[in-house]
């Protein structure tokens, strides 16, 4: 569970851990889908971190939740299998 500076709150749950590019082309196939309907799809990306310093890289300004979600899952020591 999470709590943003302005109050709201989320849950997170575990996923099965899956290999990067099939996340990637799952992803794809569903951005293609919305695009074909001529839907705006709502994730245009997706990008795989394995640690709160990948948030830097990315354009714009990550929901407040994520630097914590992302350091207490390296906190547990999981690894994820990114190629």
């Amino acid at each position: 569970m999470a709590r943003t500076t302005n109050g709201n709150v989320g849950f997170f749950f575990p996923a099965p851990s899956l290999p990067a590019e099939f996340i990637r082309q799952c992803h794809a196939s569903v951005v293609l889908a919305d695009q074909s309907m001529g839907r705006e799809p709502e994730f245009a990306e997706v990008v795989l971190v394995t640690d709160a310093a990948d948030l830097s890289l990315l354009d714009g300004r990550p929901a407040d939740y994520l630097w914590p979600l992302v350091n207490r899952f390296r906190a547990t020591e999981q690894t994820l299998p990114l190629n």
